[in-house]
């Protein structure tokens, strides 16, 4: 009977660490090269915009979930160009959620670039009488 139940405690270990390595989100290269400063250090950078991860991990685990939204936010910023964050204060509850500003500190200060609009179609011809 001691034999089974190790076995089924083994196996659901198994299972729970297999479904907790299935949310874990991996810091990228490019998320691992963002500098984390502070404010005086991105003073002549251009802001890109606002970063943010967040994480299901909570209680004991709660520096994990800081870890986790913190990747998860150096990622997408990686991928809008960004090269130094600064950090707002770290929110825990339920789940750790990060968010702060993201610069691209190889462009000089200005406002946030802003997405070019579509050009409007022109008017549509009308169809006329066919020559003939």
């Amino acid at each position: 009977m001691t034999r089974v139940r190790a076995f089924v405690l083994a196996g659901g270990l198994a299972v729970t660490t297999l479904a907790l390595s299935s949310c874990i989100t991996q810091l990228s290269t490019k998320g691992a090269s963002i500098k984390e400063v502070d404010e005086s250090a991105v003073s002549g950078c251009a802001l890109v915009g606002k970063v943010a991860g967040t994480s299901g991990w909570e209680g004991l685990s709660s520096m994990p979930g800081t870890d986790q939204a913190r990747a998860e936010a150096l990622n997408d910023a990686a991928k809008r160009g960004v090269t130094h964050v600064v950090w707002d204060k770290v929110s825990k509850g339920v789940a750790q959620s990060v968010t702060g500003r993201g610069y691209d500190c190889t462009r000089p200060p200005g406002p946030a670039p802003t997405p070019t609009p579509p050009v409007p179609p022109g008017p549509t011809p009308t169809p006329g009488p066919l020559p003939g």
